[in-house]
């Protein structure tokens, strides 16, 4: 069954939902060309903000930014 969701959650919610998430994964994509253009601080900040409430592992929160 590699590749598939399991079958035990047809037509609910929680299965697209998962679907969604594992077409995002598959459809990732390295990027190493960046837009010389500057990002608005407001979005950086906005953006660390979501990041440092992501889940953690025992709530270490043992997280690291570095924006350049």
């Amino acid at each position: 069954m590699v590749g598939r969701w399991p079958s035990r959650w047809p037509n609910s919610a929680v299965s697209s939902n998962a679907l969604n998430v594992a077409d995002a994964v598959r459809a990732r994509r390295m990027t190493r060309a960046f837009s010389p253009e500057p990002l608005d601080p407001e979005i950086v900040d906005d953006l660390l903000d979501l990041a440092t409430r992501a889940p953690s592992a025992g709530k270490s929160q043992g997280w690291h930014f570095v924006v350049l």
